[in-house]
């Protein structure tokens, strides 16, 4: 994030210097699409929306006007929308200050996780497709503004963490021991991305009710682990291995990866997930070596 804010910095420094002379939120102005494109690579929303406040351009930039050297704002009719923008600014202001714990607004900690438990405990009542992002935002005690501040829509609520999850899977089998084989680095790479799963049990499961009784997410899910294993057969491949080996370890691989995470999520199973994960590629070496 440090070379973006820098990029950020000196990008507003610019847009100081050739709009000098001019009022706040004309100096400001310049910056806006650049903040908009650093948020598309690495920030949140909120982060982008905080600097576009302080910077005191939300308003301006929502309805497109920019003020002149004499206070006039280019683009408005008549001083009844320039004060109409003044007012939409200020009201901007405030309720960025509720969301983030400024004034008299309130900090909501942990959004995304309220959102998320909320929106599971609502599918398992109601069903997926009953459910509402109103009523997720209800159930959680949040606004549905927030709702999309952390989601694109209900079904992301199941699915945010994939990207995280192949980043991670990728990074630990090209990080594995060269001399170890596919299959090996496969495995290794599993049982470092099970670890951080094992504190998301309940929720895990919570979920695996949800995609199993749903035929459209139950399809996402399997177009997931397509996706996981076609990078995994990439990095193999960048490892050295050639086809159709570095194919076919992938592909057991993530076979293994879904059978030891739906015995890891019964019910009546209370084992570690990494050692479901070793022990079922121990099953599936012995299978293929005919024992």
């Amino acid at each position: 994030m440090e070379p973006l804010r820098a990029a950020l910095i000196a990008t507003s420094r610019i847009a100081e210097v050739t709009t000098k002379g001019l009022s706040e939120p004309s100096r400001a102005a310049p910056i806006v699409p650049t903040m908009r494109r650093l948020a598309a690579i690495a920030w949140p929303k909120s982060v982008v929306s905080e600097m576009l406040v302080e910077a005191g351009t939300i308003g301006w930039e929502r309805r497109g006007g920019v003020r002149d050297d004499r206070g006039k704002v280019e683009g408005m009719s008549d001083q009844t929308d320039t004060d109409a923008l003044r007012t939409e600014n200020a009201a901007l202001r405030a309720e960025h200050a509720a969301l983030h714990g400024r004034g008299a607004g309130r900090w909501e900690p942990n959004a995304r996780g309220r959102l998320e438990q909320a929106a599971l405990e609502l599918y398992g009542e109601r069903g997926f497709d009953q459910t509402t992002v109103a009523q997720i935002a209800m159930r959680a005690g949040l606004t549905e503004r927030t709702f999309f501040r952390h989601f694109v829509d209900k079904r992301e609520v199941l699915f945010w963490g994939a990207g995280a999850l192949q980043e991670l899977l990728v990074g630990a089998v090209a990080d594995a021991p060269a001399p170890l084989l596919p299959l090996d680095a496969v495995a290794a790479g599993l049982v470092a991305v099970a670890a951080p799963l094992q504190e998301r049990r309940e929720l895990a499961r919570q979920r695996q009710r949800i995609i199993v009784a749903n035929a459209e997410l139950h399809e996402r899910e399997l177009i997931k682990l397509a996706t996981l294993a076609s990078a995994l057969a990439d990095t193999l491949r960048r490892r050295g291995v050639e086809d159709p080996a570095a194919s076919l370890a992938a592909e057991a691989g993530i076979a293994v990866f879904k059978i030891a995470f739906e015995r890891w999520v019964d019910e009546t199973n209370q084992r570690d997930f990494r050692e479901l994960i070793r022990e079922s590629f121990a099953t599936l070496k012995a299978v293929t070596a005919g024992g």
